[in-house]
């Protein structure tokens, strides 16, 4: 048999598409014994279809061909007929995409390949089936011929022959001994009244458990749909808490890594200047700041250890109050000579003071203004004989404040 080109094939398909026309009846009459009730029918309208619309359908190829035939026949033929027919022409397209010519072989490969694909549909119905048992040695027998080498129509007529007495057959036997004979199936008659009970209890068990779902909740997709939205939403939300959470906690770690370093200088460098201070006040004393907890150093707390002239080392809470004030005045001057300020501003802090220890306060005094303007509020008159300026208020007259200014320059 020499090769086939295009025309070829849409002659072979034509010829099918005829033939499937013509034959209506008698595929008719062989749905009534086989039982697929609309095989032989729809298959007809189907082919009809293709007919009408033959003209129109791509050449690019014949695969291309073929698979678009399956195409029409998949979506046009309606019953099991229809995707029986297209897996043939789908498959049969597969194999022959990209050619124009086919060959004795590629027109048998064609063949098979549609076999394979109505077998790989695990002969779902009896369509199937019935196709596959006229098909199958149809090929073969237009395969033994050409390769005899025989003329190609003369080889087609004998394939059809072996497809119509293989129908035949088929039809009969279904006729005289049934449908479950020919496909294997089991009839409920033939079934045991042990295996009548054991479906029965199976039935009604997966007929309870379809109870057991209760009502089905026609909204649960899109009630889905919401709560998946929502819980992305929140993972991310999530996702952003911890980062920041793990941004702000390395914030914090150095921010305390850096308060520590400036404490401890901070703190060792006004110790120094307080030991300094305190002794200016108190002639021949001793005074120490120390931490409560050298562990925890933004935790801590600050004990100040002072032994006055005198007498022993004591807390300063056990201090007489000139004592007290004293210490407080040579704590806050400590500060001001390890880190000066331009302005400060003290209100009544020699109040407590008497006159000999106003005397030390008054000469810290006019040592601390050298890097410092000081605004002091007192009346205590030795403490206003240091200072530069003088501001009062007096009442003269009942009821009537003036101020006074007094430069002592």
């Amino acid at each position: 048999m020499g090769g086939s080109s295009l025309d070829g094939v849409e002659l072979v398909v034509r010829t099918i598409a005829q033939t499937a026309v013509d034959n209506e009846k008698y595929f008719g009459d062989l749905d009534a014994v086989v039982g697929d009730g609309d095989f032989g029918y729809s298959m007809a309208r189907g082919f009809e279809i293709v007919l009408s619309d033959f003209d129109s359908f791509d050449r690019a190829d014949i695969g291309t061909f073929l698979k678009k035939i399956a195409v029409v026949i998949t979506g046009r033929i309606g019953g099991t007929s229809g995707p029986i027919w297209g897996t043939a022409f789908l498959r049969a397209g597969a194999t022959s995409a990209g050619k124009t010519e086919l060959t004795a072989e590629d027109t048998i490969a064609m063949l098979r390949a549609a076999i394979d694909g109505i077998k790989a549909r695990g002969q779902s119905d009896l369509g199937d089936k019935t196709l596959l048992d006229a098909f199958v040695p149809a090929v073969d027998v237009l395969e033994q011929s050409l390769a005899a080498g025989e003329d190609a129509g003369a080889a087609l007529a004998k394939a059809a022959a072996m497809a119509r007495e293989r129908a035949e057959a088929t039809k009969e036997m279904i006729a005289k001994k049934g449908r479950a004979a020919y496909t294997g199936e089991r009839s409920i008659g033939t079934l045991d009244a042990g295996a009548i009970a054991e479906l029965g209890a199976k039935l009604e068990k997966d007929r309870q458990a379809v109870e057991n779902f209760g009502e089905v909740n026609l909204l649960a997709l899109s009630e889905h749909e919401e709560l998946k939205t929502r819980h992305e939403f929140l993972t991310t939300q999530v996702a952003d808490l911890n980062t920041s959470l793990a941004t702000l906690q390395t914030t914090i770690t150095r921010i305390n890594a850096i308060s520590r370093k400036r404490f401890a200088e901070t703190f060792e460098g006004i110790n120094k200047c307080f030991q300094e201070v305190f002794v200016r006040l108190f002639p021949g004393g001793r005074a120490e700041l120390t931490l409560t907890d050298e562990n925890d150093l933004l935790e801590t707390g600050v004990d100040i250890d002072i032994r006055v002239p005198g007498k022993r080392t004591q807390n300063v809470t056990l201090l007489s109050g000139g004592e007290k004030s004293l210490s407080a005045i040579a704590l806050i001057f400590s500060i001001l000579v390890y880190r000066p300020v331009p302005f400060i501003l003290l209100d009544e802090v020699d109040a407590a003071l008497d006159d000999t220890n106003i005397g030390l306060f008054n000469r810290l005094v006019k040592e601390t203004v050298c890097n410092s303007q000081i605004l002091m509020i007192t009346h205590n008159k030795k403490t206003m004989e240091i200072v530069d300026s003088l501001y009062g208020v007096t009442m003269q007259k009942q009821g009537i404040s003036t101020l006074v200014s007094v430069n002592l320059n």
